[in-house]
């Protein structure tokens, strides 16, 4: 026998788990199997705690796998939509103060003040207070009184 002519045998065709046979395979080659897409998988989170966001699903290239010269799976792996995730919370800011109030007192020491609101904008949505002092005071005519009725010098 010379080496140039070797015998070529083919396996016998196997039978696979759902009753079918497949056909038969030269020993020193792999089989070829084109790649196909697995299910979608569920839909994510979305993107964003509040507001406006999207939600992305996959799959994979893995039902069954592409094998030795198989085509790999064509189209996208992921997909995604628009999602909404309810309004965002708007923390509070003060307005400006509004106008002195007249003093309390006209001498010996009063107090006049000035009044803001926490609605530039209001916190709404779960949004924090603004924070610090509504109103705010000074003092005013700090001056003492005159005397209206000098003590008696004795005279």
């Amino acid at each position: 026998r010379d080496s140039a002519s070797k015998t070529l045998s083919i396996m016998p065709p196997k039978s696979s788990s759902s009753g079918t046979t497949e056909p038969p395979q030269a020993p020193w080659t792999q089989r070829d199997r084109d790649g196909s897409w697995s299910s979608w998988g569920s839909w994510g989170a979305c993107s964003s705690s509040c507001g406006s966001g999207f939600k992305t699903a996959t799959r994979t290239c893995t039902d069954p796998e592409p094998l030795g010269h198989g085509k790999e799976c064509t189209g996208d792996s992921q997909k995604s939509h628009d999602c909404d995730a309810g309004p965002c919370p708007v923390d509070g800011r003060w307005s400006r103060y509004g106008q002195w109030t007249r003093c309390s007192r006209q001498c010996s020491g009063g107090v006049y003040s000035r009044t803001r609101t926490c609605t530039n904008p209001e916190p709404t949505n779960g949004g924090a207070d603004c924070e610090g002092d509504p109103i705010q005071e000074s003092t005013c005519n700090n001056e003492p009184c005159p005397d209206l009725y000098p003590v008696d010098s004795g005279c």
